[in-house]
Order: C-alpha cells, then structure tokens, then sequence
C-alpha cells in the first residue's frame, strides 16, 4: 500500500529531526613520532561525560599520518592508538569540544618501551583481565597505556615513554584479590617487572549517606593500614547510585576514608581501625555538609602546583579532603567540616619552601585562604616509618634537613608531641646541633625512636599525637622550618 501524503509528511519530518538532533562533524589531525608520520595508528573517540566509545569508520592514520573521519558534535575523548610493533605510547586528549568540523593539527605519539609482566593469584595460578596502570611517579599523572589488560596466561605488554612509573595492579573485584603497586620502576629499555603474585582479600561493603540519609553518589573510598600507615590499592572504589560500596582487603586493620566529590559539599570521614578477617558489612558512613574553602598558592608573585593541603579539625583529627591539590595555576578548592580550624600546607624540602601552618581559622562558612610560600636557607621534613604501635606506644621515624645554600651550616632541632588540641605538649628529642655539609642537599636523621607519653596517648579514644619537627638558626634562634605529621598510637 502506497503512503499517504500525510504519512509521507511525517516520514520526512521524522527524518529532518533525525538530522537536526544527531548532526555529524569531520574530526581530522596529523600524527607524527616528532618528525615522521605515523602510519596505520587507529583513532578512536569516547563520549566524554559517559565514557561510552562512539563508532567510528575509516579511523585510521594514512601513510602520511593524516586522518579523517565522522563523529558527533559534542564533547570527546580522543584516543590514539599505534601499531605495537613502532614502539609507540598511545595518547590521550580528553574533553575534546567538536562544534563542526574539527582539525586538531599535529599530534605527537612519544617513542616507549615495552613494559611486560605476568599477574598471578595467591597459589600461582594466571589471572586475566588485571589491568596495569603506569603512573609517573614525579606528578601521579597517570599514562595512556592501550591494552593494558592481562590475557588468560597472566601476560601483559604495554608501550611506556622512558621515566620513572609507579605500576598499578587492579585485578577484577570478581576475583577477591588485593590490587598492588610496584614502586619506583624505571623504564630505560625494555623492561620486565618478573611475575607478581596478588594476595587473597576480603570483600568489606557499606554505605556512605549524607543529611537525610540520602545517598551519596561517586564517593571515593580509600584505606591504609593503621599501623603503618600504606595505602592499599582500591578496584572499583567509588559509591554507586545508592551510596553503596564494595572493596576488597587484605586480611589486617586499616583506616577507611570516604571522600564525597567537592561539589557534593560534603565533608570526607574516616572509620578507625578496621579489623577485616573475613567478608563483612561496616554498616553506614555518615558524612556531613560543610563549608568550601579555596585559595591560590604562590610564590614570589607566581602559582606553585602540586602543593598538598591538609585540614585539622578542633579535636585534634585529620580530616581526609577532596580538591587539597592545587592544579597548574595553583588554584586549590575543598571541602571542610563547620569549626575545622587548621589549615596545613605540606611542601617537600627539596622545593625549598618552608610550610605553612595556620591555627585556630575557626572555619563557620566559605572562606577564601590564600597562601603565599616562602623560602629559606634550610628546610625539614619528617618522615614516618610507621602511623602507631599497639606495642609500648613508641613512634619511628626519620627527619630530613634540606640546606639550600651552597656553604656549610650548623641548625638545630626539636621535637615535640601534642595532643588534644595542643593542650597537651612533651618534648619527644630536645634541642639538638646538626651540622650540614654544603648544598644543596639533604641530610638525613634517623631512623628515630621516641617513647610517646601516656598522657599524650589516649588508647581508647584514639585520638592522635601531632609531632612536629622545628629548626632553628643556632645563632639568632630564628624557626627556619617546621614540619609535622600525626601519629595514631595505640
């Protein structure tokens, strides 16, 4: 049967909206090694707000290096894949804004080496689909590495730049297996990192509910051990629609934090001392709303990036913040709980800048803090080797004394604990001369040992004991550094 006219109508109006709400753009570009074109690199493009790949044709770089092909107006991720065989790392572009028609010029793969390894479980059986991540240990950026997962036989080989990577082992939650990190692993050549055996785990689940018990949604869940104080390696650790969550443990205790987005305004908690020795459901997180607190970082005018932040409540307990990072124009934005009245800004030595420690802010709505660093002849760290001891309430640590002169120089330091809102202070290591070779450079003291009063432990209530490390010029007795860390004895 013929269409009517009025069907014949709407059918071409159906195909007009069709073309109206689904318009199509040419994404073109350039990919080169540097100086030569890439040829056969596949070109693939992802839905930047779902992460859901678009299908695409004709995607491919030509012997030129060029490519050109139809993909949505929108926002995209835009992947670039070479040949394995040309040794080159894959790159990433994300937020990509294709308004029309879009060339992106040139685009430079980087010349890599292969980084390989076999993932194992606890008996020394191949586990697949383990994804390894290459994280650039001098900033945490982490690297485009396409085909990153293991295959049946536990193998893996990716194309990593030269440098220095911490590698991230994430196998699947399916397979209650704990996730690893292999530090400080230089890539100079082809490199094997041998066959790593993950540990068995434990399922630990839970909720993370805001005022009114309602859910909160893509919630980061972190955990470390409390006694010493390592990060475990989390898979799948964000809250889903309904505030749940589910992460795998090895057996032992560990501190769990929940870090709400920032924009959710809600402040992150911590669950102290969990003692995981099988599956087991920690019940509900209760988070808060609190207040944003932003600023700049600076320096002699300019902005310093990758400076971390960290906020002090009232009674004395870190509060673990989303946002404490300032990004490259030195901008940082967080969220802190009503009364959270410290603000610490953590710098390593090496950059030569003293930190930062404001008391007392009294922190009752959003508040802009700015900060500006400053140097000094001789800066410190200290350098925990542990978080707390159940055992004679005893601390181990190191400290780092930085002279960014080029002559020799005499400091002295101190160390002391407190506790409950500094009402509580002990010298741990009185006043002692150290004396530095010329620098720049770092001298290094410890391993240390200090018996932590009792009164400055409470072992039931748990709360910590800051320590803090300062320096002074032996002559004028200015402070020229003060650093510290908090130390949960039990």
């Amino acid at each position: 049967m013929k269409p009517s006219l009025f069907t014949f109508g709407m059918t071409l109006l159906g195909a007009a909206s069709f073309f109206t709400t689904a318009q199509a753009a040419i994404l073109s570009g350039h990919v080169t090694d540097g100086v030569n074109p890439v040829f056969d690199a596949n070109v693939n493009v992802f839905d930047s707000a779902t992460g859901t790949q678009i299908a695409t044709t004709l995607d491919h770089t030509d012997v030129s290096g060029n490519f050109a092909f139809t993909v949505p107006t929108g926002t995209i991720d835009v992947h670039v894949i070479p040949q394995f065989a040309d040794r080159l790392a894959g790159l990433e572009i994300k937020a990509v804004v294709v308004p029309g028609d879009l060339n992106m010029g040139t685009l430079i793969v980087q010349h890599g080496f292969v980084l390989s390894g076999t993932i194992h479980d606890s008996g020394g059986f191949p586990v697949d689909a383990v994804d390894i991540d290459a994280i650039r240990t001098s900033d945490g950026v982490k690297r485009y590495t396409p085909g990153d997962n293991s295959d049946l036989s536990g193998f893996v080989d990716v194309i990593v730049p030269p440098g220095t990577y911490d590698i991230a082992i994430d196998p699947p939650q399916s397979t209650f297996l704990v996730g690893r990190v292999l530090p400080g692993i230089t890539i100079s050549g082809d490199t094997s990192f041998g066959i790593v055996n993950l540990d068995n785990g434990f399922q630990i689940t839970g909720r993370v509910a805001g005022p009114g018990n309602a859910s909160v949604v893509g919630a980061d869940m972190d955990a470390r051990d409390t006694f010493t104080g390592a990060s475990i390696r989390l898979v799948g650790d964000n809250t889903d629609g309904l505030g749940n969550f589910s992460i795998i443990l090895p057996q032992g205790s560990f501190d769990i934090d929940t870090q709400p987005t920032v924009g959710s305004r809600l402040v992150p908690a911590r669950v102290l001392k969990v003692d995981v020795v099988s599956d087991a459901n920690i019940g509900t997180i209760n988070v808060v709303a609190g207040f944003n607190v932003t600023g700049t970082v600076t320096a002699a005018g300019s902005p310093v990036s990758r400076i971390n932040l960290d906020a002090y409540s009232s009674n004395d307990a870190g509060v673990p913040i989303q946002g404490d990072v300032t990004d490259a124009t030195g901008v940082y934005s967080t969220i802190v709980p009503s009364g959270s009245d410290d603000l610490y800004v953590d710098v390593l030595s090496p950059s030569g800048f003293k930190h930062v420690f404001l008391e007392n802010l009294s922190i009752t709505g959003d508040r802009t803090q700015d900060f500006a660093l400053q140097t000094s002849n001789v800066t410190c760290d200290i350098v925990p080797a542990d978080v707390g001891t159940t055992v004679g309430g005893f601390i181990h640590y190191s400290i780092n004394l930085r002279n960014n002169t080029g002559s020799a120089r005499t400091v002295n330091y101190t160390v002391v604990g407190k506790a409950f809102n500094n009402s509580i202070v002990r010298t741990l290591v009185p006043q002692t001369s150290r004396s530095l070779p010329a620098g720049p450079g770092t001298t290094t003291v410890g391993p240390l040992q200090s018996h932590v009063p009792g009164n400055l432990r409470p072992r039931f209530l748990r709360v910590p004991v800051r320590v803090f490390v300062t320096v002074t010029d032996p002559g004028t007795g200015a402070v020229l550094d003060t650093d510290f860390y908090e130390f949960r004895v039990y």
